[in-house]
Parts: structure tokens; C-alpha cells; sequence
């Protein structure tokens, strides 16, 4: 961590997303809106990782993650870790889960299903926790692709 630490700079307080399948990094940082944030943001791609071979990781200054937004992390790239950081050094370090429902982050791929032709908040239910397989709660159509609400 410590070469990754000086190419990339550290943190006083915030969030570093680590592990990122090599590639989603800036899919994540769009989801997180992170062009509209005004602190320190840190997008790094193609590192080297013992475990992934190479990964993305992502730090913020000043910034605390929502279940939402940590449900749409997992639904982008497998396995990431979150550490939270505090006075520079990691106070709580987690895997995200891919969770066992989804609601209201997704667009349903049926665009004949009631939640894209009326005002209803969407809901996927996730039938293997091993990897992401979604059922939409409403038309029961299995999600071929993830549609990322804006």
C-alpha cells in the first residue's frame, strides 16, 4: 500500500475504494458524481494488484458513502473494498456485498414493465449472491444488462 500511497497521495478524512475491477474506475466515479464534487478526488487506473493482477482505485477527501451508492459500486465491479479514513489512517475497512434486493437505483431492461411507464420506484430481487443475476420484482424479466439510474 505504501508504493500505491505515494504515487496516488493520502487523505486526512474520507473514502478510499479499493479494488476496483481494472477499467471501472471511471464508471464508478460518474455513478458517484464525482465531477461534481469539490475536494480532493484521486481516479487511478491500471495498478498493480496481487490479487486482481491490476485494479482501479478511487480516493475522496471528505466524503462518506450512502447504501445506494455502495449498492451501485457492487453492481459494477465484483469485490471492491471501502476504507473509511480518519486522520489519515484507516478507521474501518469493509467488502461490499452484492445485496439481495435493489431499489430504486436501477432501470428495468423491459421498457413494457409498470416501472418505466409509471411513477414506481423500480425493485430488483438478486437470485445468486455469488454474482449479480437480477429479477425484476414487477415483470419478473431477468436483467441482461445493469441500467444505472441517473
Amino acid at each position: 500500500m505504501t508504493e500505491i500511497t505515494r504515487k496516488v497521495g493520502t487523505i486526512k478524512n474520507g473514502v478510499v475504494i479499493d479494488h476496483i475491477t481494472n477499467g471501472k474506475g471511471l464508471e464508478i466515479s460518474k455513478i458517484l458524481k464525482l465531477d461534481q464534487f469539490f475536494e480532493f478526488v484521486v481516479i487511478a487506473q491500471n495498478l498493480n494488484s496481487n490479487k486482481l493482477g491490476k485494479k482501479d482505485l478511487i480516493k475522496i477527501e471528505g466524503k462518506e458513502l450512502t447504501i445506494d451508492e455502495l449498492n451501485k459500486i457492487a453492481l459494477i465491479t465484483k469485490s471492491p473494498t471501502i476504507n473509511i479514513i480518519r486522520d489519515q489512517k484507516i478507521f474501518l475497512k469493509k467488502k461490499v456485498e452484492i445485496p439481495k434486493t435493489v431499489d430504486n437505483i436501477l432501470i428495468c431492461n423491459n421498457p413494457n414493465c409498470i416501472s418505466n411507464t409509471e411513477n414506481i420506484n423500480s425493485k430488483f430481487h438478486n437470485i445468486d449472491l455469488e454474482k449479480i443475476d437480477l429479477i425484476c420484482h414487477y415483470c419478473e424479466k431477468k436483467q441482461n444488462e445493469i441500467k444505472i439510474k441517473k
